[in-house]
């Protein structure tokens, strides 16, 4: 009897289970998140996508064709995925690539990098059965897009400086070589006291062979500079803050050619990366103006005034610039935040312009939670891209 029962129990469980599964509502996800152009030629939206997150619901992943957010995985993706939109678009297309990167437990702090035609990943493992990082050993993997063969190596560092911890910082490549920049940080007892060591590694997935050099040990640490660290780009400059930095300024230039850390100066700027590794900034005068710098922004290549539909703002933090160039053509953005907590989130407007001139090509908006279906707060954009990267 006491068996019927525990049977009886237990298929009353999963029968819940199944219908909580096959029964969660469903939502529009245009009505979460809408793009309209109000002016100017809708095609040049068609190879844009646009990620960022709506506050206490999802990150989302938007075109002007379509909407993904967390709604569109099927209740097991959600439950045992990845948890960032990125990589949830990376293992839809590159499953064998992105699932042992995602799932084991032991992986810490993991970096991608997108190139034209590999995956690129650096990581550490935690020791068995604790929480320290295995600061000797780095894993680096490759996988070639067009084959989709997956190239796993276990490199040995016999040349680095021992800290607190360590992760991977950033990655380029030049196939079959890749440079992996680590930052490893030195823990004061007193708190921001703190020091970080950079590092560059060389590596060869062909003849395995390794370097590691040191490059410098500052004060405080540093963090890339609006970048997402499961979708970088393969640019040979990488932009870095140190808001700790004992330098004048805290938003640094890093050259993987030349392995050279510079700062800029930022004041009235919003610095990016452009296409093809130009150091751009949008600098704020009596007009908005568009700059590119070299390599290491102290000379002046080329500028032209934007003519905004729009204005921004470039000397606060947040809500952040967004902004990127695709095929001479700038796109930006900068999401709004409600005046007064709890009232509904505004539009994030956005533009794109003619890199060449500044003419401004299209005005537009992002909405969201149009319908009031999830009381969206605030909604914000993090990144703009291509389609093509997927």
């Amino acid at each position: 009897m006491r068996n019927l029962k525990l049977m009886i129990t237990s298929l009353i469980v999963i029968l819940g289970m199944a219908i909580y599964i096959f029964t969660i509502p469903t939502i529009d996800e245009e009505s979460i998140v809408h793009v309209t152009a109000e002016t100017g030629d809708e095609e040049l939206l068609e190879d844009v996508y646009f990620s960022g997150y709506i506050l206490d619901f999802s990150s989302f992943h938007a075109t002007s064709e379509e909407v993904i957010t967390d709604q569109s995985f099927s209740y097991l993706e959600k439950l045992d995925g990845p948890y960032n939109q990125t990589l949830k678009r990376l293992r839809r297309k590159y499953p064998d690539f992105i699932d042992p990167l995602v799932f084991p437990t032991n992986n810490y702090d993991y970096n991608i990098l997108n190139s034209d035609t590999h995956l690129i990943s650096g990581h550490f493992e935690n020791y068995e059965g604790g929480y320290q990082v295995n600061q000797n050993t780095v894993y680096l993997r490759a996988m070639n897009k067009e084959t989709d063969e997956v190239i796993e190596d276990r490199v040995e560092r016999e040349q680095y400086r021992e800290g607190d911890h360590v992760y991977v910082l950033g990655l380029y490549e030049e196939y079959p070589t890749i440079k992996v920049l680590y930052q490893t940080e030195l823990w004061e007892d007193t708190p921001g006291n703190e020091t970080s060591i950079l590092s560059i590694g060389e590596y060869n997935f062909e003849t395995k062979n390794y370097t590691e050099n040191t490059l410098l040990e500052e004060s405080g640490g540093f963090y890339s500079y609006n970048l997402d660290p499961y979708q970088s780009q393969n640019k040979e400059i990488h932009l870095l803050s140190n808001p700790s930095s004992t330098s004048q300024e805290s938003l640094f230039v890093f050259n993987y050619l030349d392995h050279t850390l510079t700062p800029l100066e930022d004041s009235n700027k919003h610095f990016f990366v452009g296409e093809d590794s130009q150091l751009y900034a949008l600098e704020q005068e009596d007009e908005m103006y568009l700059r590119e710098y070299n390599q290491t922004g102290e000379e002046v290549i080329f500028e032209i005034a934007l003519e905004l539909e729009v204005p921004i703002d470039v000397y606060t933090e947040y809500p952040q610039i967004v902004a990127s160039i695709q095929d001479g053509k700038l796109y930006i953005a900068q999401s709004k935040y409600a005046e007064n907590h709890g009232e509904k989130a505004l539009p994030t407007p956005f533009q794109v312009l003619d890199v060449e001139s500044g003419e401004n090509l299209l005005t537009g908006k992002i909405e969201y939670d149009t319908e009031n279906v999830i009381n969206a707060t605030s909604g914000v954009i993090e990144e703009i891209g291509e389609v093509a990267d997927y």
